[in-house]
């Protein structure tokens, strides 16, 4: 470091990246992609007031909450959704998880720190135990008697936790999660391979008490971690047919279908990883989405 600093010139990181205005694709598209182009903004979609979360019915976009109000959404960043069903005569509700401290509809607001429940049947946003404190949310999946929420959240449940609808309460899981935190998370079902698991993907190097690297699973319904060795670091999940697909960063041969490697993709069949397609990907995904027997991911 003493060196660095001698230097006559300042140093500039190779890794940093350039990006357009926010009126880029604004003022200077061609016009007939000015409606349909990316931009910057915040608090709208569509040109509809919203605060970092609106819902899409297959031509405009709204915001979750009611007309004539300009704050209602979520103060901070959404990070991820959730369908789940809490019992009782509302159904399925949607639950949301990201970095922000409180949810706003109308003129009522909302105390719940990373992680809110929105009804869609009574247009209201409901806490979910006074949320969780000083967390980012960054993945869920449901489970027996409630759901999981995983994320960054150092403190009594070391970055997941479980809620249970019938106490309406957060538990911790297992010992939680080790030195990082989780990213995706997804469920595999017990028709393909074993009991029913929650998959469980970011970056963090113990769950449980156990020594894992990266990736590791839960048992459903019994809130046990259990061990995976794939030397993989996985960035999302998406369940295609009989296998779940990860999407993230890591390469290795497969001596079951030598010499093809798993580079930044894979399918996991229940027992062993799989390599997918022949070369796989030449760098790191962020974003996986499956449905019928095609899957679709960024690279």
């Amino acid at each position: 470091s003493e060196a660095v600093e001698a230097l006559p010139y300042k140093l500039v990181s190779g890794d940093s990246h350039v990006t357009e205005p926010p009126n880029c694709y604004i003022d200077y598209i061609d016009p007939k992609y000015r409606e349909t182009a990316p931009r910057v903004g915040k608090g709208e979609a569509g040109g509809v007031s919203a605060m970092n979360i609106a819902r899409w019915n297959g031509s405009t976009w709204s915001k979750l909450g009611f007309s004539g109000f300009s704050g209602d959404g979520a103060d901070g960043l959404v990070r991820c959704f959730l369908i789940h069903d809490f019992g009782g005569t509302t159904g399925e509700d949607l639950v949301v998880g990201g970095s922000f401290s409180s949810v706003s509809s109308g003129l009522v607001t909302v105390t719940s720190p990373a992680v809110a429940r929105w009804s869609g049947a009574g247009t209201l946003w409901h806490g979910l135990g006074g949320g969780i404190a000083d967390a980012t949310v960054g993945a869920m999946a449901n489970d027996s008697g409630g759901f999981i929420a995983g994320g960054f959240f150092p403190g009594p449940f070391d970055s997941i936790a479980f809620w249970r609808d019938s106490s309406s309460a957060w538990e911790p899981l297992d010992g939680g999660i080790e030195l990082g935190s989780v990213q995706t998370m997804a469920n595999y079902h017990k028709q393909f391979a074993g009991p029913d698991s929650i998959m469980v993907g970011g970056g963090f190097q113990g769950a449980g008490g156990l020594t894992v690297s990266n990736l590791t699973k839960v048992s459903s319904g019994q809130h046990e971690f259990l061990p995976m060795d794939l030397g993989f670091t996985p960035f999302a999940f998406a369940n295609l047919g009989s296998r779940l697909i990860a999407a993230g960063y890591g390469s290795q041969l497969t001596p079951q279908i030598f010499p093809n490697a798993i580079d930044n993709i894979m399918a996991w069949n229940g027992a062993d990883a799989e390599p997918l397609g022949d070369f796989g990907l030449n760098g790191f995904s962020q974003a996986l989405a499956a449905r019928g027997d095609r899957a679709t991911v960024n690279s």
